[in-house]
């Protein structure tokens, strides 16, 4: 009797794990190959600004639920595409967890312009906006101590106005998408920033220029040139290497963090004839 039992105890569990495997199975997405068969245009969700299109023609590959765990799953049309690339710094995957939206790599396709163009139902063209994850990322400021005694070390008339300038750095680089962590640091004796894709940027004020302090920004590159190009006469410029400021001057602030942000980001944009500055 024993053995009838332990026979059917080992059939039903067969049967259960058969069962599973062929559940999950049916219940896994296809991955099936497709094509896509609508021009995407994709930005921020409920916004009109538009970041790039996915063009239609495009080969995806279904990654639906099906079953039972397509039951009450939320837009469940969904597809996967592959980016590949051999830039090892192209994505941060050590980000803090708390810095990433709950919804992970999933966007919405749902969002839809209908214009003009889709006022005739025999050659209608749609706009399909994807929602992205518009949450900004936390960033983390590291500081070498030292970086705060050369600030304690400034002259009383000018203290204030460096760490203004600080505090301009640090709030563009809050506000920049891509910035994850900022290092303030010392490069040549002198309150240096230092991001991931950015190119190095300075500040300091010397004793034998007494009535000017300055921010600096790598020679090599293309930044000052492009600040002359974009703002022209609104800074005063140091050769390659430098914005200059009077001690009584009234700082441009807006222009100056689009200067920042370039310089922040450098890598990223020098590509682009502005590097990404607006006009």
């Amino acid at each position: 009797m024993g053995k009838l039992i332990f026979i059917i105890s080992i059939a039903f569990n067969i049967i259960f794990l058969i069962g599973w495997l062929g559940l999950s199975s049916f219940n896994k997405p296809s991955y099936k190959l497709g094509r896509l068969e609508k021009i995407i245009t994709v930005g921020y969700f409920m916004g009109d600004s538009t970041l790039y299109t996915l063009p239609k023609g495009l080969t995806v590959r279904n990654s639906s639920e099906r079953g039972i765990s397509a039951i009450g799953q939320f837009e469940n049309e969904r597809f996967q595409i592959v980016l590949t690339s051999d830039d090892w710094e192209l994505i941060d995957y050590d980000l803090l967890k708390d810095s990433l939206d709950s919804y992970g790599n999933f966007y919405s396709a749902d969002f839809e312009i209908f214009g003009e163009k889709a006022h005739n139902p025999l050659d209608a063209e749609v706009d399909f906006y994807v929602g992205i994850n518009d949450k900004k990322i936390k960033m983390r400021v590291t500081t070498n101590p030292e970086v705060d005694a050369i600030f304690a070390n400034y002259p009383d008339f000018v203290r204030d106005k460096m760490q203004k300038l600080r505090e301009l750095v640090i709030e563009t680089a809050e506000e920049t998408g891509g910035v994850s962590d900022l290092q303030e640091t010392l490069k040549w004796g002198e309150p240096s920033f230092v991001t991931r894709n950015g190119s190095t940027l300075r500040i300091d004020w010397k004793e034998k220029a007494p009535n000017q302090y300055a921010m600096y920004f790598q020679c090599t590159s293309r930044l000052v040139d492009t600040f002359r190009l974009v703002f022209n006469h609104k800074f005063q410029y140091e050769g390659k290497r430098a914005i200059v400021f009077q001690l009584n001057q009234k700082i441009p602030v807006d222009e100056l963090k689009e200067c920042i942000k370039a310089s922040l980001i450098y890598h990223d944009v020098k590509h682009l004839e502005t590097l990404g500055i607006w006009t």
